[in-house]
C-alpha cells in the first residue's frame, strides 16, 4: 500500500509537469521567479559539481530557511574545511540574499546556490544524477517526497535539521497523509529539531526509534549583520554624547509605545532615539506620529542622515540594521508588544547586545528562553514598563554590560549547537542506513 501511494504522488507529478512552465512565467511576471534559471527548476545545473572533497545539500523553502541553511552550511565548513555546500531553495529573495551573505562570508568558493527542482521524479532525478551529494538535509519543516525517496533509494543519507513541523501539520501527517508519513519518515537518519516540543511531535509520527534529537534553531544562530560603518558613525557623531536606544523591527502600534517610554525618560535630552520599521514603506507614517508628538527627527529615505537636534532618527531604509545594532546603547526589539510573535533576539545577540521585549514571543519562543535563561532580556509589556527599563541599563553600566554579556553568551550557545548539529549530520555519510 506505501510503494502504491508513492506511486501515485509520482503519476500526479507527471501530470503536473505540464502546467509547470505556465506557472513559472506566473510567477516573473509578478517578480517571484527568475527566468533566466528557470531550467533549474527542471533539475538542469547551472554550476558544475565540485571535483572534490564531500558536497552536502542543504534544501530550504525560502528567506528564513535558507539563513538556517547557511548556518549549517558555515559550521559544516569550519568541520570540514574540504567540504562543499549546495544550497537549494525556491524564491527570489532568498537566492539574492544568500549569495550576497555567501560574498560577505568569503564562502563563495564552498558554498553554490541553486534553484531546487519541483518534485517531477524526471527532474529530480536528473538533479541528482548531476550533484550526487553525499548528504540531504531538508531544513526546518521543508519536505518533498520524491527529494527524499529518490535520494533515500540512490543511498544518499537523508536528515532533517532546525526540525519543527506545525500542530496542522501534524494532524495531517497522522490523519489523511499517514501512508505517505509511513513511507518517508523512516528514512530520516537525523531528525535534529528546534526545541523539546518539536521533538514530542517528531516522535510520534512513525520515524525510526532513536532517530529524533534535540539540536536548536540554526535560524537564531544566524552569523551576525554586516556592518554599515558609515551609518553607525553617523549616529554616534548625531547621539554627541547621548546615549542611542534604539526600536527595532517595530510594527504599527508599537512605535507609539516606544515615543512614550522615550518621553518619559528623556526629561533631561540624554537619548537618542532611533527608530527601524520591520517594514520600511511606514516610515512617512512614523514620522507624521515623531512629529504629533513634538519631537525632532529625521527620516533616511527622505534623504536626511542622523543629525545632533534630532530626538528621533527613522531609519527606513534597506541594509541599516547590522550598523544600527552597533551604534545602539539600549535595544528595543519589536514584533512582540502586539500578537505578532516576537522577531529574532539572537541577530542583537550575535553583537553582544541584549533586549527589551514585549511578552508575545510566540513564533521564537526557544530563542527568548535561552537569551532570558543568560540574563540578555528584558520583558515589558507597557511602555511605563519599558521606560524602567531603559532607565535601569542607562543608569548601570555594570548591569547593561551584564545584559549584553548574557545576551553574548546566548547565542554562543546556539553557534556550540549548530557546530553539534553539523558533527552529527556529518557522520551519516560514514554509516550504513534505511534504503528500504
Amino acid at each position: 500500500m506505501r510503494a502504491l501511494v508513492l506511486l501515485i504522488y509520482r503519476l500526479i507529478w507527471l501530470i503536473l509537469g505540464m502546467v509547470v512552465p505556465v506557472i513559472l512565467r506566473w510567477r516573473a511576471r509578478h517578480k517571484k521567479e527568475d527566468l533566466s534559471r528557470r531550467q533549474e527548476r527542471y533539475g538542469h545545473a547551472s554550476r558544475p559539481r565540485p571535483s572534490s572533497g564531500h558536497l552536502y545539500w542543504l534544501h530550504g523553502a525560502s528567506v528564513g530557511e535558507t539563513v538556517s541553511s547557511l548556518v549549517l552550511a558555515k559550521a559544516m565548513i569550519n568541520a570540514n574545511p574540504d567540504a562543499h555546500v549546495l544550497i537549494t531553495s525556491g524564491t527570489v529573495t532568498s537566492a539574492k540574499m544568500l549569495e550576497q551573505r555567501i560574498e560577505t562570508l568569503g564562502l563563495s568558493a564552498r558554498i553554490t546556490h541553486q534553484y531546487h527542482p519541483y518534485d517531477h521524479p524526471v527532474w529530480i532525478k536528473r538533479f541528482l544524477d548531476h550533484w550526487r551529494p553525499d548528504l540531504v538535509v531538508m531544513m526546518e519543516s521543508e519536505i518533498w517526497p520524491n527529494m527524499v525517496m529518490m535520494s533515500n533509494e540512490r543511498r544518499h543519507p537523508v536528515a532533517m535539521a532546525s526540525a519543527q513541523i506545525s500542530e496542522k501539520s501534524l494532524r495531517y501527517w497522522a490523519g489523511r497523509g499517514h501512508l505517505l508519513a509511513r513511507t518517508m519518515f523512516p528514512v530520516f537518519r537525523r531528525i535534529i529539531t528546534v526545541d523539546a516540543i518539536q521533538e514530542a511531535r517528531f516522535d510520534s509520527l512513525p520515524t525510526r526509534p532513536g532517530t529524533v534529537l534535540v539540536g536548536g534553531s540554526m535560524k537564531a544562530a544566524a552569523p551576525a549583520l554586516t556592518d554599515n560603518p558609515e551609518l553607525r558613525q553617523q549616529i554616534t557623531a548625531a547621539a554627541d554624547g547621548r546615549l542611542v536606544v534604539l526600536m527595532a523591527s517595530s510594527h504599527d502600534g508599537e512605535e507609539k509605545i516606544f515615543l512614550d517610554a522615550m518621553s518619559a525618560v528623556n526629561q533631561s535630552g540624554g537619548f537618542m532615539s532611533v527608530i527601524a520599521p520591520r517594514h520600511i514603506v511606514r516610515g512617512a507614517a512614523i514620522r507624521q506620529m515623531v512629529e504629533a508628538e513634538g519631537m525632532t527627527t529625521g527620516q533616511h529615505s527622505r534623504g536626511e542622515p542622523p543629525a545632533p537636534n534630532q530626538q528621533v532618527f527613522i531609519a527606513d531604509m534597506m541594509g541599516e540594521m547590522g550598523g544600527l545594532i552597533r551604534a545602539a546603547d539600549i535595544i528595543v526589539l519589536g514584533g512582540a508588544f502586539g500578537n505578532i510573535g516576537g522577531h529574532n533576539p539572537m541577530e542583537m545577540a550575535a553583537l553582544d547586545k541584549g533586549v527589551i521585549s514585549g511578552p508575545h514571543t510566540f513564533k521564537n519562543t526557544a530563542a527568548f528562553e535561552l537569551i532570558d535563561t543568560h540574563g540578555g532580556l528584558i520583558t515589558a509589556s507597557t511602555s511605563s514598563a519599558v521606560a524602567d527599563a531603559i532607565t535601569v541599563l542607562a543608569a548601570s553600566a555594570t548591569l547593561l554590560d551584564k545584559h549584553n554579556h548574557g545576551a553574548a553568551k546566548a547565542y554562543q550557545v546556539l553557534a556550540d549547537a549548530a557546530a553539534a548539529t553539523a558533527q552529527v549530520l556529518m557522520a551519516l555519510t560514514n554509516d550504513g542506513g534505511p534504503q528500504s
